[in-house]
């Protein structure tokens, strides 16, 4: 990308010949012919780090002294409507992660998944039924320690965590016993 010096406006290299038709350019344009024509290449430095409540913007350019112009990154805050998109999309990855972690848990001893495991639970053979039963406890107590931290989440009581794992970190730990 450039920017032309004097207006800030930014255009694309391959819009450069454009502007100048009567001009013959080499194949690879160097700074120095770009600058003769009252443009710079802009360069992008990398962007500081955000939460998932923030949003990066490029706000303005500057020349820093080399005489290299670059883009200003400024770090704001999402707005209502964002904040609450991207907290929904959290929300929603938890829950399927866990989901695919209760799954996971119960097809490692061959059932579908974990509703299917719970089905078992009165089963007249003893070993379905108490596998049957740890698995009806374990949804039941993953669930119900879930469903609080989502919704501090939800209410802004606690802050968004910058991933799933650092929720699904906190809920009951399946393991089968035999």
């Amino acid at each position: 990308m450039l920017i032309n010096i004097s207006t800030k406006e930014r255009i694309w290299e391959h819009e450069f010949k454009g502007l100048f038709p009567n001009t013959s350019f080499p194949e690879t344009i160097s700074e120095d012919i770009y600058l003769s024509f009252g443009y710079a290449v802009l360069n992008y430095p990398p962007q500081p780090g955000i939460t998932n409540l923030q949003k990066i913007i490029d706000s303005d350019v500057e020349q820093d002294s080399n005489g290299k112009w670059n883009v200003v990154w400024e770090v704001v805050d999402k707005d209502y409507l964002e904040t609450q998109a991207t907290i929904t999309s959290f929300v929603n990855e938890c829950i399927s992660l866990t989901n695919q972690r209760l799954d996971s848990f119960a097809q490692s001893r061959g059932y579908d998944n974990i509703v299917t495991a719970c089905s078992y639970v009165n089963s007249t053979i003893p070993s379905y039924s108490s596998e049957g039963q740890y698995c009806l406890s374990i949804r039941d107590q993953t669930w119900k320690t879930l469903y609080p931290i989502l919704d501090d989440i939800k209410n802004g009581t606690v802050s968004l965590p910058p991933d799933c794992q650092d929720v699904i970190s906190q809920l009951p730990n399946p393991e089968w016993t035999e």
